[in-house]
């Protein structure tokens, strides 16, 4: 196995269909959750958001941080509904 399939397999993300920036953007949209927010939640300004987000191929480490902040999130927009 390559580093790179190394490296999208440790992330769950397949080496075959490489995500988009606008497929990121999707998700993100589809959960209403705003760019300010997952900014935040990742610790990068809003303008990085965009770049990645503007982006053709995104790379397996931002795809999993992205994720990874868009579940944080969703998660905590559905706590305080549930409170």
């Amino acid at each position: 196995m390559t580093a790179r399939a190394d490296t999208c397999y440790q992330y769950g993300v397949s080496t075959t269909s490489p995500l988009s920036g606008l497929d990121l953007k999707l998700e993100r949209t589809a959960q209403r959750v705003t760019a300010t927010l997952i900014a935040h939640t990742m610790g990068v300004s809003t303008s990085r958001i965009g770049h990645v987000e503007a982006s053709a191929v995104v790379t397996a480490a931002m795809v999993y941080r992205y994720r990874a902040a868009l579940a944080t999130c969703i998660e905590a927009r559905t706590s305080e509904e549930v409170a």
